[in-house]
């Protein structure tokens, strides 16, 4: 990075390394956020026959005995 930045003004440096920056974070963020995605478990399974029971049930903590 530091040849590119070469001959700029300082505002120009200082431009592109926080665009630089921003785009580190966004790509940090982004990897974060797909770590906590993908460790997600759906227990309410929305749309499927029992739906309502499920998600009620974790929600409330209350589960028959038969669960």
């Amino acid at each position: 990075m530091n040849n590119q930045l070469h001959g700029m003004g300082d505002n120009e440096k200082l431009e592109k390394i926080e665009a630089a920056v921003k785009a580190q974070m966004k790509r940090m963020t982004n990897d974060k956020n797909d770590a906590i995605v993908a460790k997600y478990v759906d227990r309410v399974e929305l749309g499927k026959e029992g739906y309502k029971y499920r998600y009620y049930s974790d929600k409330f903590h209350v589960h028959t005995p038969e669960d």
